[in-house]
């Protein structure tokens, strides 16, 4: 089997939909909206490096990747566990019904 991105790294991130939110300063920051009473901050941007962000599709492409990492996340999660799924399925087939499946099995 591949090797696998370690996902007990992100445990105790912060919870809810990251987005990326302008602030009254000019600011950027990734946070968690909490309704219209503000929002938690995950990473603040300056005006200064806000300004700068805004002017590179690079930096605007990176910022929307941090913000989507939650899902990301939960979304490889989901598939890990239908992979564990099919490789049992695999198994099976080979134990019990002397199948060779070795030509599914993932290369290294």
């Amino acid at each position: 089997m591949t090797d696998r991105i370690d996902l007990t790294q992100f445990e105790g991130k912060t919870e809810g939909k990251w987005e990326i939110i302008d602030t009254p300063n000019g600011g950027i920051d990734v946070g968690v909206r909490h309704g219209n009473a503000g929002h938690s901050p995950i990473i603040t941007f300056t005006q200064r490096l806000a300004n700068m962000v805004r002017n590179s599709s690079r930096d605007v492409a990176d910022l929307n990747v941090i913000a989507a990492a939650p899902e990301l996340i939960d979304e490889l999660k989901r598939v890990y566990k239908r992979e564990d799924e099919l490789v049992e399925i695999l198994s099976i087939l080979e134990d019990r019904h002397g199948i060779d499946m070795s030509q599914f099995h993932a290369s290294e």
